[in-house]
């Protein structure tokens, strides 16, 4: 089966005191979330320190991802945007507004629903501008992230109020963090840290009490918009506002339901938060619209537990994938481009032990969501509930809470969260750090232990660079994480099978369907590699069998057919193909081959129509019809296929023949001279 032709193929990480508090609580320039009742913080408070945190953060991303410029564009990078007509500029700019991320429009039934024009758009001017070269596109994504970190940092000091020192360290920890590898050096993460900058942009402004408080709340809705249209989830800032807002303005609200009172600030907390409901249920309305009326269609491979039929299986499971995050974020230590199929094994039982780590992680949230309750009124741990917050309304979308995703993990839908946690633990080292009771040697080991974390941080990020550098070294460092999942030997068997490893390929293809025995595309690739005709049916078969839409198997399928001369069987195949694509022109072409007389070039003539810009297609038919002694209207096939390439070497010498036929032996001569010296 080697020799057979055209087989398909399918290819697809001290306390602030009170009174410290107010001073830098809220605000650039200070104040609370509504800007009244707040003691103003210092002006000059971040301008002297702004240069040292720029300066900071810089050199941290410059040493983390310096290396990572280097890298191809590898697994989704691929489709997203080096095959993506939106982003080369061979479709009209127009498209961008009504089509995927991917470049498919929304209206089609097979789209990922996944809305991104924002996103799409600098990959389209980053290719204007330098060409598909991946270099300038790494480096658009490392200057993204370190304005995210310079944001970070500044929130972290102005809004949260940490000193500046702890300040700079979260925005460098953030800057160094190896969970945000796959945002950063993976070129589609742009999407994540595109959102991520105008997420920040949306909380800061909400915050900014310089502002008149109309454009405060307008400005910060129209960048929470920009961070939808860069990613869904960046929708969730106005949500993030609108808790914070809560929080900070609680004395206000709490004194006008007890003295049944409006007051002014009150007034005011009411006039933000309507105009941000408004903004949020018009920008979510907006983003259903564009769903077109249909859900995305995920498989089962691509979130297990959402296929399950047992309720409480799904329970266990997300809440562990929940908890499984929360544990990266704190130790980055196994890191995949890929965690779907069995990556992570399903929860089934209570009894097992992965729940207890489960159970530590929801402690863990309930003992911070009830102090943050016990502190409404006193509000002195302002950057516990911010931390909080960022940590866990903008993981909900990837939940699955609300809607089923299409993945089990993914490191780069942790790069806004991460934020929350990185504020959390900062701030109780500088709790720790600044507590009268802390002795020096308890100084000493904290500040030993963050050093060595940004090192081993630094390192790491370094080293996860590397994985990204093509398509071989991300695979085999999946491979490495997990080999256990199905899906890394499929992809490492597709890379094998390209570069001519026949004998791995195969291997590494059995190994999946081990793993994963209903991969109907480990199936179908492994049915292309059989000797003999029997193997490739049965693989091909079982493809059909666990995905009835598979179109390759169909094809392939009709390919074994075709050689072992069950011809009507081929012809079955071949026509269930184009019922599931009506524009799968390998299949009319294998078709008529099978057939004879005016069907074949019926088959023929609507590949002609279907692909005028492929002058094969037309040489193709303008050839069957010569033989069929249809010479006026060869002709005009030759022609058009010369008018999309004039050295098409088929067509030139169809038309000299055509020209022969005829008599016009002048014209013959007159053609091969032009052709000869056609200018290349």
């Amino acid at each position: 089966m080697r020799g057979s032709p055209h087989y398909h193929h399918h290819n697809n990480n001290s306390p602030i005191q009170y009174q410290q508090y107010h001073q830098y609580h809220h605000g650039f320039g200070g104040g609370g979330g509504s800007g009244v009742g707040r003691r103003a913080r210092p002006r000059h408070g971040w301008p002297e320190v702004a240069v040292a945190v720029y300066a900071a953060v810089a050199v941290a991303v410059t040493v983390c991802y310096w290396n990572g410029l280097r890298g191809d564009f590898v697994h989704d990078d691929i489709p997203a945007v080096a095959m993506n007509a939106d982003v080369l500029g061979t479709g009209p700019l127009a498209r961008v507004a009504t089509n995927d991320f991917w470049g498919t429009p929304l209206s089609d039934p097979n789209s990922h629903k996944s809305y991104r024009p924002l996103t799409t758009l600098t990959f389209r001017l980053n290719h204007y501008v330098f060409g598909l070269q991946p270099v300038w596109f790494h480096v658009v994504n490392v200057i993204l992230h370190g304005f995210c970190s310079v944001l970070f940092a500044r929130l972290c000091i102005s809004v949260a109020g940490l000193e500046h020192k702890y300040g700079l360290l979260a925005g460098i920890v953030f800057a160094v963090h190896p969970i945000h590898t796959e945002a950063v050096t993976g070129i589609v993460g742009r999407a994540d840290v595109l959102a991520c900058l105008f997420f920040l942009l949306s909380f800061l402004t909400y915050h900014d009490t310089r502002w008149k408080r109309r454009e405060r709340v307008l400005l910060s809705c129209t960048f929470g918009a920009l961070s939808m249209l860069a990613k869904e989830t960046g929708l969730m800032v106005l949500l993030v506002n609108l808790a914070y807002d809560i929080y900070s303005s609680w004395g206000h609200i709490k004194k006008s339901f007890v003295e049944h009172k409006q007051t002014e600030e009150y007034n005011s907390f009411t006039r933000r938060v309507s105009k941000t409901i408004a903004a949020t249920i018009a920008l979510l309305t907006f983003r259903l619209y564009m769903l077109q009326g249909s859900l995305p269609k995920f498989t089962e491979p691509d979130n297990p537990a959402a296929f399950h039929d047992s309720s409480r299986v799904r329970f266990f499971s997300y809440s562990y994938v929940a908890a499984f995050n929360l544990w990266l974020m704190l130790c980055p230590s196994a890191l995949s481009h890929d965690w779907q199929m069995n990556s992570l094994p399903l929860v089934t039982s209570p009894y097992d032990i992965r729940n207890i780590g489960t159970c530590v992680a929801a402690a863990f949230l309930l003992c911070i969501t009830c102090k943050i309750l016990s502190d409404m009124d006193a509000q002195k741990h302002s950057p516990q509930v911010l931390a909080v917050l960022l940590l866990i309304i903008p993981y909900i979308p990837a939940s699955n809470l609300l809607v089923t995703v299409g993945f089990v993990v993914a490191e780069r839908v942790l790069y806004i969260p991460s934020m929350g946690l990185i504020l959390l633990c900062v701030y109780g080292l500088q709790t720790i750090l600044n507590h009268k009771k802390s002795s020096n040697w308890v100084v000493m080991t904290m500040k030993f232990f963050v050093g060595f974390t940004l090192l081993l941080f630094v390192a790491r990020t370094v080293l996860r660079n590397s994985d990204w550098m093509s398509r071989p070294t991300i695979i085999k460092a999946g491979l490495k994480t997990l080999p256990h999942n199905a899906k890394m030997h499929y992809n490492w068997a597709n890379y094998q099978r390209d570069v001519g490893d026949t004998q791995t390929a195969v291997n590494h293809y059995r190994e999946a369907l081990r793993l994963w025995p209903s991969y109907a595309s480990a199936h179908n690739n492994l049915g292309t590699l059989m000797e003999r005709s029997r193997d490739a049916e049965h693989h091909f078969l079982a493809a059909i069998r666990y995905s009835p839409g598979h179109v390759n198997a169909h094809y392939n399928l009709g390919q074994v057919y075709r050689l072992m001369n069950r011809t009507k069987d081929a012809v079955a195949m071949l026509e269930r193909c184009l019922m599931l694509n009506n524009g799968y022109t390998a299949a009319y072409l294998l078709l008529a081959k099978l057939h004879t007389g005016s069907q074949t070039g019926r088959l023929l003539k609507h590949v002609a129509a279907y692909q005028p810009k492929h002058p094969e297609h037309q040489a193709r038919y303008a050839r069957w019809l010569r033989d069929n002694r249809r010479v006026a209207e060869a002709l005009i096939y030759y022609k058009r296929a010369m008018a999309v390439n004039m050295e098409h070497r088929e067509s030139v010498l169809g038309l000299a023949r055509v020209l022969r036929d005829r008599g016009q032996k002048s014209r013959v001569y007159r053609l091969i001279t032009w052709v000869y010296n056609y200018p290349t």
